[in-house]
């Protein structure tokens, strides 16, 4: 059975649409309208919205502005990565001289993203088993402020970050290609990252670098 044929696509919709000119000013629509979508694919941004409210942001401004301009290019990048490792799963090993190297590399980033699919599935669940029975959210998001939610999804995008990075320097030149692909994905995935979706692009065709 070849791969292509084990292979399912859906069209995806990550549920958040705004209208940009309200919702990016200094008192923008961005602290008071609902946050929508899919917790699966949420930035940490709009986990402390939704635990926190705008006061989360204090001190974090580059979540603040991550939430503000940046959900979409993180859901896109965390689909992007859904659809990388659930392919890498699929795809034997290589077993060709000097492919441990890289082998261990992207057996790195499925671990990450193992890691972080085990966790966030888990909290996705617990809100979504509240909103579907009509139940208060309000102890569960205690819940999971108590349980620092928004600083572990932090430290598992970090682990994804780095070994798409390792695994993009393992690759170098010899899969040019994909290493710019593994380091797009990592930038998308970075709240740190200022960079809009076209500059990612560019950086992905090779007309710009990654830094």
């Amino acid at each position: 059975c070849s791969l292509d044929s084990r292979a399912t696509f859906w069209l995806i919709d990550f549920g958040l649409a705004v209208d940009s000119q309200s919702w990016v000013t200094e008192r923008g629509k961005w602290r008071t309208e609902y946050i929508g979508g899919d917790s699966r694919y949420w930035p940490p941004s709009s986990w402390i919205m939704h635990l926190l409210g705008p006061e989360g942001f204090a001190g974090r401004e580059d979540l603040c502005q991550q939430y503000q301009h940046r959900l979409d290019i993180h859901g896109l990048g965390i689909t992007a990565l859904e659809l990388l490792c659930t392919l890498g799963f699929l795809v034997p090993s290589p077993t060709e001289a000097g492919a441990g190297e890289v082998a261990a590399a992207w057996e790195a980033v499925l671990h990450a993203w193992q890691c972080y699919k085990q966790d966030v599935w888990q909290w996705w669940s617990a809100v979504y088993q509240v909103f579907s029975s009509g139940g208060d959210i309000a102890p569960l998001q205690a819940k999971l402020v108590q349980d620092r939610l928004v600083e572990r999804l932090l430290v598992l995008l970090e682990e994804i970050r780095l070994s798409l990075l390792r695994c993009a320097s393992t690759l170098g030149s010899g899969d040019a290609s994909v290493a710019r692909l593994l380091l797009a994905i990592a930038e998308m995935l970075d709240e740190r990252s200022s960079s809009s979706l076209a500059e990612i692009l560019e950086k992905l065709h090779g007309s710009a670098s990654f830094e």
